[in-house]
């Protein structure tokens, strides 16, 4: 092509590519920040515009601890664990599969309360509670409870710097090297009627639910593909449930999950598409896994070469048009690949969006600043030509006459 054989074109072309090995050499931790950030917004952007809830979403319910059942009952958080019983009675009396309580019962109460909470316990099988992971020390439901629970689940999630959740936590292994699992892989294997030998757990892999489902985790930690949104699922206030004014055919062979979503519980947690309920974001965990829509991330290699092909092209565009059509050609370019890229995010590939811009729009940029700066260079040494002597270097007088 002409374009390489025209010496002018080199000097911008090296110019970006010294830029990109200075960007992806020292600057790209750097930026880290901003990838972030740009991840969040176009993850929000293309879950609202182009994503739609699975269907797996009709096999959870949500019982909600909310402002309405607090104001109903008359009765602060947390409620006494008698009453808990009885709500936790009444959904096991509609004939759910499995019901997952994101409420955890440390310490001991009354008397009473517990003994009414642990005959609950008892009568089903298919009841998991939660519980927490630390490092200073992980705060357990009372060993009362603990001993007739037939599962317990961590409800942690991979902490980030901005305490935005943006990863789910499928499986730990402690310090003796035993195998702790989250609330949402416990939920699932009482689903999936899968027993404790069948799960098998690969580290560098993820872990395997019989032959049900396997789902990637390296670590234990797999990206949190947000599928839902709160009003996608069926919430039940608990008060309706207490005083079972509900169609028990809501609750039939689904996943029951029990959770607050008061906000003076302070259970709320930010995610890259909104502020959300802590058991909303256990129930994205368990859409993603039941629709086996897991995120995959583009290799960076993959997303660098196909920034390298729109930045050349942009470059040829620059070099061929004027100032005002290459920078109209080269915005169509980029909105273009933006909304290709809120495409493909919500069919759950994930690229490095600030990188892709980042050479994107340095190609427009590089050989623009290079033109003009060249041109001005240029224009003031034929000035310096012009009004000085080329033999003595002094002033010319008639420049200045």
């Amino acid at each position: 092509m002409k374009f390489f054989k025209d010496k002018d074109f080199y000097p911008s072309l090296i110019i970006w590519f010294i830029i990109i090995f200075w960007y992806l050499t020292f600057a790209y931790n750097f930026f880290y920040p901003f990838r972030v950030r740009l991840q969040d917004k176009v993850s929000s952007q293309a879950f609202y515009v182009f994503s739609r809830p699975p269907s797996c979403v009709n096999k959870i319910v949500i019982v909600a601890i909310d402002s309405a059942s607090r104001q109903h009952l008359r009765v602060k958080w947390p409620w006494p664990r008698k009453i808990t019983a009885r709500l936790l009675r009444n959904i096991i009396e509609f004939s759910p599969k499995v019901v997952g309580l994101d409420i955890i019962f440390a310490g001991k109460s009354s008397p009473e309360d517990d003994e009414e909470l642990i005959s609950v316990l008892k009568s089903y099988p298919h009841t998991v509670l939660a519980y927490t992971l630390s490092k200073k020390g992980s705060e357990y439901p009372w060993e009362g409870f603990r001993k007739v629970a037939p599962s317990l689940g961590f409800v942690n999630r991979p902490g980030e710097e901005d305490r935005v959740v943006r990863s789910t936590r499928t499986f730990y292994i402690d310090r003796e090297w035993r195998t702790q699992y989250s609330l949402d892989t416990q939920i699932l294997t009482h689903y999936f009627n899968i027993e404790k030998e069948e799960i098998k757990v690969e580290l560098a892999k993820g872990i395997s639910l019989g032959e049900k489902l396997f789902v990637p985790s390296s670590m234990g930690i797999t990206p949190l593909n947000y599928l839902a949104h709160p009003n996608d699922f069926v919430i039940v206030p608990a008060f309706l449930v207490l005083n079972k004014k509900v169609n028990p055919e809501i609750f039939k062979d689904k996943i029951v999950l029990v959770g607050a979503t008061d906000p003076l519980i302070h259970d709320v947690w930010a995610t890259p598409i909104g502020v959300f309920p802590g058991v909303i974001v256990i129930a994205n965990s368990l859409v993603m896994m039941l629709s086996g829509r897991f995120l995959y991330h583009l290799p960076l290699a993959v997303t660098i070469l196909f920034s390298l092909g729109i930045g050349m092209g942009i470059m040829i565009i620059n070099k061929k048009f004027s100032l005002s059509i290459s920078s109209l050609i080269t915005f169509v370019v980029l909105v273009f690949s933006y909304f290709l890229l809120l495409y493909l995010r919500a069919k759950d590939v994930q690229v490095d969006y600030f990188t892709f811009f980042f050479l994107g729009i340095s190609s427009y940029l590089v050989p623009n600043a290079y033109k003009y700066s060249y041109a001005i260079y240029m224009g003031t040494r034929l000035k310096n030509l012009a009004i000085r002597d080329p033999l003595t270097g002094f002033y010319t007088f008639r420049y200045f006459s």
